[in-house]
């Protein structure tokens, strides 16, 4: 398969995604999806009132769980970038009424068109793993992030006691995964990456403990067969429950994340 490096074969890449792939706000497991955001977020980043409050990517906000839209009714400077122009302009006509236009912007995550220190926290679910100069994509979070800002950074989970690694490896073979490249981390990988760049990690924790075969066929008769969802419902709020109930469960999702801040006074990067 081949590894998109310009922002260009990245933009056509999603370009082609967005205009292939249905929305799924709704799905019952997007709406979970969507709830363990918010918990987190107003875990180590709250609150967002009259903060300048940095997301990566729209993708979430024209597809899946539309984050976006929540952190501005707590307050927040909400600003927002991605690398597809079509994406870009689906979620500027979606958010008219929420978000003014110039806070949403055309960005390559590796390249980002913010001055150094403006945001005071700033949210990254699932987007960095997408590019191989996933360094530079960090480097870039540190950047724009002020001394003293908190961040959530999250990525594929290259543990994920189900397998889901393995599961987007094969769908990727057989040119059936629709999210292009991907890269999957350890928690000790990506703290690792960050603490180079200059981070302190203050929590790690992860979302989606459910399979990812779940997952896949949830989206699937979500837009499919929408009358059939309670079968998934069922297995998803399961999982869920599992996840909210155990603590040790709640570090072993697919979707590992990091809680960090940038220091006050900043260290020299690593190369």
């Amino acid at each position: 398969m081949k590894i998109p490096l310009k922002s260009q074969e990245l933009r056509q890449y999603w370009n082609i995604s967005m205009e292939r792939l249905p929305s799924y706000h709704e799905a019952p497991s997007t709406l979970i999806y969507r709830q363990e955001e918010i918990n987190i977020i107003k875990k180590y980043l709250s609150p967002l009132e009259g903060k300048l409050f940095l997301k990566t990517d729209l993708w979430n906000e024209v597809k899946n769980t539309r984050i976006l839209n929540w952190s501005m009714t707590q307050g927040a400077s909400a600003f927002v970038f991605d690398v597809s122009d079509r994406v870009t302009q689906q979620a500027r006509e979606n958010l008219l009424e929420h978000v003014p236009s110039p806070c949403l912007c055309i960005a390559d995550i590796r390249w980002l068109p913010y001055q150094d220190k403006s945001f005071d926290c700033l949210y990254s679910m699932g987007t960095a793993e997408h590019t191989p100069d996933y360094k530079l994509a960090f480097q870039e979070l540190y950047r724009v992030l002020k001394p003293g800002g908190k961040a959530i950074i999250g990525v594929p989970n290259k543990f994920d006691p189900f397998l889901r690694p393995l599961l987007v490896w094969v769908l990727q073979k057989t040119k059936v995964y629709s999210f292009g490249y991907e890269k999957s981390f350890s928690r000790l990988e990506l703290s690792a990456l960050l603490s180079q760049v200059g981070f302190e990690i203050l929590d790690h924790s992860s979302l989606l403990f459910m399979p990812g075969l779940l997952r896949m066929l949830d989206l699937f008769l979500y837009t499919r067969a929408p009358s059939l969802n309670f079968v998934t419902r069922w297995l998803v709020n399961l999982f869920h429950r599992l996840y909210t109930k155990y603590k040790f469960i709640q570090r072993h999702g697919y979707l590992l994340f990091l809680a960090v801040r940038r220091p006050l006074s900043s260290p020299s990067q690593k190369n």
